[in-house]
């Protein structure tokens, strides 16, 4: 199982770093130049309202049905025709209460369509995040990590049409943005659900007795409330931003853009959650594997997460001027706290995943509801006060206490087997890591050489301290 994560890591790596990141820097980042911060900050403040809502959408499915399916691969394809029909009932649900929000919230009319559009396009994503549920349930790991980048593959193309093609330029607005990315999720859908049918998963909507969506239900409750959750203390702070302050669209687009890098990472990082979800339930009842499996992933992470901190915090000058050309002290201290807080919200994703994958969900749910009061309490307070540099400190204190809670409960609870020199080389590799890129920094050298010698100082401390370890790479057995 080792070397089947080593595997796909380096490929989502890879497929995320090539397509993922350069859709966020290269395709979203020339629609913001193109629309303003302004405009642009309304959408993304309504793309988050309508992820707020999108446990109603997803309800735990999603994580429900990898598990179930990574431990019960036999009786899969029977459950997935019961788990489909209920889909379809919460994305309806979903709708409405998009709806109500639209209504009780006071949204002007004229941004209803733009909200439900989006709304919509957050059932498509589900609906293909519960598709690459059962697909790496069953084991396809490599066909998930194909999944996983397809729809943002397609959306660069046809972003690349309409910023460069003069006659497609009518596209160039929040409105066409929405809409390609409806054609890209669609597609990206349709190809899904045919590589299921040909593993024998055909989906059938039936309205089933109510005993067994109850029942179903039930089974999901916790997994809702860590979506719920999880997006509360994620994606709220913005809605907050642009709600709270006086100026609150023109914060959230310099928001939108210190975060971007955050969230390019990010996806990286949740889509090894996601794969490390499959492979600890299947290890979940074989603690030394899983102990394994466990710190080697975090390790890996570990390493990545430091690379994109340090290369964002102490270049963030550089980042900003490059990305926005600005040098405004606002948006560069805000991408360079932002870019500190990655360090835990990267290796929270595993430990999340962990949690699901060995039937502690509910303790999850408890971690993550802390977090979502610690979020909407300090945001409110401070953004209308300090505005964005208060959501990029806020962002810092919530993922950082969350991830000390987390990995102190599992040390505490002895869940995974962790040794006292797992626990130091890990601390001294991140002291060190940070020492090294602050003394490069020092450097009087061109920034493209100091990032450079950076990146190479770090990887050279990951093999000193063995968080990359080339004997434990060629692992078969585990």
């Amino acid at each position: 199982m080792k070397r089947e994560f080593v595997i796909n890591a380096v490929l989502l790596l890879v497929s995320n770093l090539l397509i993922k990141v350069y859709f966020l820097l290269g395709i979203d980042r020339n629609f913001q130049l193109a629309l303003g911060a302004e405009e642009y900050g309304l959408y993304y403040s309504l793309f988050n309202l309508t992820l707020v809502f999108q446990f109603v959408n997803d309800f735990g499915l999603q994580n429900f049905t990898n598990r179930y399916v990574s431990q019960n691969q036999e009786s899969s394809l029977n459950k997935f025709q019961t788990f489909a029909g209920m889909k379809v009932i919460l994305s309806v649900l979903y709708l409405f209460l998009l709806f109500c929000v639209c209504y009780f919230g006071q949204y002007s009319i004229g941004m209803w369509p733009l909200i439900l559009h989006i709304g919509f396009n957050q059932i498509l994503v589900s609906a293909i995040f519960f598709n690459r549920a059962g697909i790496s349930g069953l084991g396809y790991y490599r066909q998930d990590s194909f999944y996983s980048v397809l729809d943002r593959f397609i959306l660069i193309l046809i972003g690349s049409a309409v910023l460069w093609i003069p006659a497609l330029q009518s596209w160039l607005s929040v409105a066409g943005f929405v809409w390609m990315q409806t054609l890209s999720l669609v597609t990206t859908w349709g190809l899904s659900y045919l590589f299921l049918q040909k593993k024998g998963i055909h989906f059938k909507f039936n309205i089933e007795n109510l005993d067994t969506y109850k029942r179903l239900l039930v089974s999901t409750l916790p997994f809702v409330g860590i979506y719920l959750f999880g997006t509360l203390y994620n994606k709220l702070d913005v809605v907050l931003l642009h709600r709270l302050h006086v100026d609150g669209a023109q914060q959230a687009g310099i928001y939108a853009s210190s975060v971007r890098i955050f969230e390019a990472a990010s996806m990286i990082s949740l889509a090894i959650g996601g794969l490390l979800l499959a492979m600890f339930s299947k290890l979940h009842d074989q603690p030394e594997k899983l102990s394994g499996l466990f710190k080697l992933s975090v390790k890996w992470l570990m390493v990545g997460t430091m690379l994109v901190s340090c290369l964002g915090y102490f270049y963030a000058e550089v980042w900003v001027s490059l990305l926005y050309k600005t040098k405004d002290p606002v948006w560069v201290q805000t991408f360079a706290w932002i870019m500190l807080a990655f360090i835990p919200a990267s290796i929270n994703y595993i430990l999340g995943a962990f949690y699901q994958a060995v039937h502690q969900e509910w303790k999850l749910v408890k971690f993550y509801f802390f977090a979502a009061l610690l979020s909407m309490a300090g945001n409110s307070y401070a953004i209308p006060l300090y505005g964005v540099q208060a959501t990029a400190v806020m962002a810092i204190w919530v993922h950082g206490i969350l991830f000390l809670v987390q990995a102190f409960a599992i040390w505490r609870t002895k869940s995974v087997i962790i040794t006292k020199d797992f626990i130091l080389f890990s601390i001294l590799f991140f002291v060190i890591a940070a020492a090294v890129s602050w003394g490069v920094v020092q450097l009087a050298l061109d920034w493209k050489i100091k990032m450079i010698l950076n990146f190479i100082a770090i990887i050279s401390v990951a093999f000193m301290f063995r968080m990359i370890s080339l004997v434990e790479m060629r692992e078969h057995k585990e």
